[in-house]
């Protein structure tokens, strides 16, 4: 499958993203964050380096595109 605009994603499932301002050649897991648990919820993509980046960091660089997880590997 090609890189989808993330405007398609699905927002039930984790997805792989991509954003030009990531660092290069880097893309990364990610999942929908509707941010309910906030007064003022700000919904956001959450990916994998959320502890590194944190919430403002995720949602100042969001993904620009997006595509399924690959399938996982048959058992030998």
């Amino acid at each position: 499958m090609e890189w989808q605009p993330i405007e398609t994603a699905p927002k039930s499932d984790r997805i792989l993203v991509w954003s030009p301002i990531f660092q290069p050649g880097q893309a990364i897991c990610a999942r929908w964050d509707d941010d309910l648990g906030s007064m003022k919820p700000r919904p956001f993509w959450r990916t994998d380096n959320y502890r590194t980046a944190g919430i403002t960091g995720c949602r100042n660089r969001p993904p620009t595109h997006w595509m399924p997880l690959p399938a996982k590997p048959e058992a030998a």
